[in-house]
């Protein structure tokens, strides 16, 4: 009887226990799943990585003042090193551009050979002189960011953040300290456009686990046209930062391109107060300039050049010599960085006006021995 007893009991005790687990590994279940779907893991970002809507100036990418080395024009190690060691003279960044004029890497990238599965050749000058470049710019103690061309196809947005996002995690290995991706100037920016951008960008962040900000550059005027404010908060809610780029043609006049630059910081002032926005300029010396020449007078910094220009040239802007063009008779307005202006509640541009002097006409000479009518 005695045993019939224990039996009982220890299959009570079983059975309440087996239910008590059950339920606590059910609701530690719960647990995690609600973890998942709101973005939370127990190893923070590197399972899964959500960027967060910009709110004032909250950005990873601090005020520059840069310039460019282009490793297309670099024919060695040794000039590549030369470069990078007189523009750390007078800049406090410098810019590499690791893409030809077609967009295509000027090196064969390890990393990506391996995400391929093809072999990395064994002689690869190109990626050392890369390599060489960057550590040149670490030991002037210098900020490193790389312009880099997309991989951007709206049809496959997943390889493309595949493979971008394994160029920039290499990067970030040779001390890269954020990467510019470079949109294409004549970009539709339709809402589709726009929301493929954004995936994009979110997809190449997580896959580097955010090792260094992703900041995206468009032209100008992208930021003017009123009809892509919606789209260009979607692509601020997915960048790390923003740059706006400012270019025009050799035979641009320099005063034009000054007007040009002046209006467009003046309608803009929001949007460079809140997204702390980069400037980008390209051109000619001359045309560098006479945009370097605009921004100082609009009392802004974060400047990066698009070339090797050496600050000497900058102080060449002479408006008297540009005799297509009528003398500027006003400075731009001064951002305030109190400002918190809607960045969107866009002024709309107007050309700059030229105050025409009064000239008072002469009365028409009258016949001989008429009297005038008044």
């Amino acid at each position: 009887m005695m045993r019939i007893l224990f039996v009982l009991i220890a299959a009570a005790v079983i059975t309440f226990g087996a239910i008590f687990t059950g339920n606590y590994l059910l609701r530690k279940v719960a647990d995690a799943e609600m973890m998942i779907e709101s973005g939370e893991t127990d190893e923070g970002s590197d399972d899964e990585y959500t960027p967060s809507a910009p709110s004032g100036k909250n950005y990873d990418s601090p005020d520059v003042f840069g310039a460019s080395l282009i490793l297309a024009d670099c024919k060695s190690e040794d000039e590549a090193v030369l470069a990078v060691n007189t523009l750390a003279q007078s800049y406090d960044t410098i810019l590499l551009h690791i893409n030809d004029s077609e967009g295509m890497l000027t090196y064969t990238s390890p990393a990506l050979c391996q995400l391929n599965r093809m072999p990395s050749p064994e002689e690869n000058p190109q990626f050392r002189l890369f390599a060489s470049a960057a550590a040149a710019v670490k030991a002037q103690n210098k900020r490193l960011c790389v312009l880099l061309t997309p991989n951007f196809t709206s049809s496959d947005l997943e390889s493309a953040a595949l493979s971008d996002g394994t160029l920039i995690s290499e990067l970030a290995l040779y001390g890269v300290d954020e990467v510019l991706v470079d949109f294409p100037e004549n970009l539709t920016l339709s809402n589709k456009v726009a929301e493929s951008l954004y995936d994009y960008i979110v997809s190449a962040r997580r896959i580097t686990k955010n090792v260094c900000p992703i900041g995206v550059l468009l032209s100008y005027e992208h930021y003017l046209d009123n009809h892509e404010i919606m789209e260009m908060e979607t692509i601020a809610d997915a960048a790390s930062f923003l740059a706006i780029r400012f270019s025009a043609d050799e035979g641009t006049p320099m005063g034009s391109f000054y007007r040009k630059v002046s209006s467009t910081l003046t309608t803009l002032l929001g949007s460079f107060n809140v997204y702390n926005m980069r400037i980008l300029l390209d051109g000619s010396n001359k045309l560098l300039a006479a945009a370097y020449e605009a921004c100082n007078d609009a009392g802004m910094g974060n400047i990066c050049f698009m070339s090797g220009i050496i600050p000497g040239d900058l102080e060449h802007f002479d408006q008297s010599e540009d005799s297509t063009d009528t003398e500027i008779s006003e400075k731009p307005q001064t951002i305030d960085p109190s400002d918190n202006t809607n960045p969107y509640s866009f002024v709309p541009e107007t050309e700059a006006e030229t105050e025409v002097p009064y000239v008072p006409q002469q009365p028409e000479e009258q016949p001989s021995g008429e009297t005038p009518w008044y």
